[in-house]
């Protein structure tokens, strides 16, 4: 006769989990991974599963990438934005490590290690340690002992097809509810926002959201991302609100920006947004 039965496997070995390929928080870019739409990498955020250094790169690795590497400030923006919500912990373990050379920190991915955030006092080396991890509260980085048990964040490169060119100058960003991203400029340039909408239209944005149907328009936007993120090099959006008039209906937030010379606005006198 059959009997059911159960398996078990070591940590980081055996094929990888098979990610879902349809529902809540499913993109093409990244399957079930996050994606910042402004490079083009995933991200997946191991906030409960606690895992010493090694243990943790085995696990990225097993699913296909490797321990976070950080390699400018609009990436930092990214991680710090998602990590702020994490439910637990103090930090979590990134792809930094100085354990060929003292103080030579080198990323496991091959990145090349210019871009710093270091907690101060660090990297101290305090009883040898040789692993990177980020501080949730603040997003500065430390130097961690390897064998300590902490949440961790994979990074791998995700399908990217061609985006759509922008249109008379102007770029738009789309985040669907609950996600984040990060709108950026290129050097000496900053953001003009021209429309911000947060709700639903239609139901060809973010469809898979769409259980529930209907349109909303939720009131005040404009102004607030005009104030958080006019004149600046890069800034934050997140699709969320904290009071909202129509719940039962999935949103989307949709930015239409430009970027401009910064001598421009100063040239203008218009730096403080008038």
């Amino acid at each position: 006769s059959t009997k059911e039965y159960i398996c078990k496997k070591a940590k980081g070995q055996g094929p990888p989990p098979q990610p879902p390929t349809s529902g809540p928080g499913w993109n093409d870019k990244c399957g079930s991974w996050m994606a910042d739409p402004f490079n083009d990498f995933c991200y997946l955020f191991n906030y409960l599963s606690m895992r010493t250094w090694a243990e943790a790169r085995a696990d990225c690795i097993n699913q296909g990438g490797d321990l976070v590497s950080i390699t400018d400030p609009f990436e930092q923006a990214f991680i710090h934005g998602v990590i702020q919500t994490t439910p637990t912990g103090i930090s979590l373990w990134m792809g930094g490590h100085d354990s060929v050379t003292e103080g030579g920190w080198e990323w496991t991915d091959s990145s090349p290690f210019r871009y710093i955030h270091w907690n101060a006092g660090n990297p101290d080396d305090y009883f040898g340690e040789d692993c990177l991890s980020i501080l949730i509260n603040s997003g500065y980085w430390n130097d961690d002992n390897c064998q300590n048990k902490r949440g961790y964040i994979c990074k791998r490169r995700g399908r990217t097809p061609e985006p759509p060119p922008p249109h008379d100058g102007f770029m738009t960003a789309l985040v669907c509810q609950n996600s984040l991203a990060v709108i950026h400029c290129p050097e000496e340039s900053v953001i003009n926002i021209q429309s911000a909408f947060y709700g639903r239209k239609n139901d060809d944005t973010c469809p898979h959201f769409g259980e529930s149907g209907g349109t909303c328009t939720v009131d005040g936007i404009l102004p607030i991302y005009r104030e958080r993120c006019d004149n600046r090099p890069y800034c934050v959006a997140r699709a969320h609100i904290e009071v909202d008039p129509c719940p039962t209906v999935s949103k989307y937030l949709e930015i239409v920006y430009s970027c401009e010379q910064k001598v421009c606005l100063h040239g203008l006198g218009v730096e403080d947004g008038n």
